[in-house]
């Protein structure tokens, strides 16, 4: 009785849909649904039938995630285990570690953002532990990393250019793949050089590798 009485309920609902949508777009097969009309349509139907709405949208992101899986690995294959003598702090982490994320499911923007941010973070950290108090945007933060001697050589040519990738994707959206697989590369490396690498000019000479099989 419940569940016939469920199914009946469910079954008038989505009628009321359909009612609602064919009165806003008329009897025309030429009609075309306006983008309120989808709006409209979507949220009656996860009114109306949230359980096959749900199964839809699981069946859905389910299929799109196993069709990304091959270029997930790809890019995860990319990356290399790098290690520190020093712990960096847990802010940086979440951002270095969301910035990964972000590279391996496919999204460069969002992956160098956050390694624009994660290299902010870890230049603040270490100024801090030089005795100073930077503030301000991530140009004025390195002016005083490289002032101080925080960041020297290629440590402050790499912040420099994981700055300018970082504001070509915020203002502009330009990045590929490729240009994030190098900005993620560029930040660890700065980052192992402020946190203590175990051999930061054998980490260099990897990247300086890596740039030129790419190019």
């Amino acid at each position: 009785m419940g569940r016939s009485y469920y199914l009946q309920e469910r079954g008038c609902s989505f009628l009321c849909v359909l009612v609602v949508t064919k009165k806003r777009i008329g009897h025309s097969r030429s009609a075309r649904w306006a983008p309120i009309d989808r709006v409209i349509c979507s949220e009656l139907l996860t009114m109306a039938m949230p359980d096959s709405v749900a199964e839809c949208l699981d069946e859905y992101f389910t299929r799109e995630m196993i069709r990304k899986i091959p270029k997930m690995v790809e890019r995860t294959m990319r990356l290399s285990t790098l290690g520190v003598e020093k712990t960096p702090p847990e802010q940086l982490n979440t951002y270095f570690q969301e910035a990964t994320k972000c590279f391996v499911l496919g999204l460069p923007q969002a992956s160098i953002a956050l390694c624009r941010a994660a290299l902010a973070q870890g230049i603040r950290e270490s100024a801090r532990k030089a005795g100073l108090n930077p503030v301000g945007e991530l140009s004025e933060l390195i002016e005083v990393a490289a002032r101080s001697k925080v960041l020297k050589g290629s440590s402050l040519q790499l912040a420099n250019e994981v700055r300018l990738a970082g504001n070509r994707a915020l203002h502009y959206g330009s990045s590929i793949d490729k240009n994030a697989s190098e900005v993620l590369l560029k930040v660890r490396l700065v980052l192992l050089d402020l946190f203590g690498a175990v051999d930061f000019p054998t980490e260099i000479a990897k990247l300086l590798e890596k740039q030129k099989a790419s190019d």
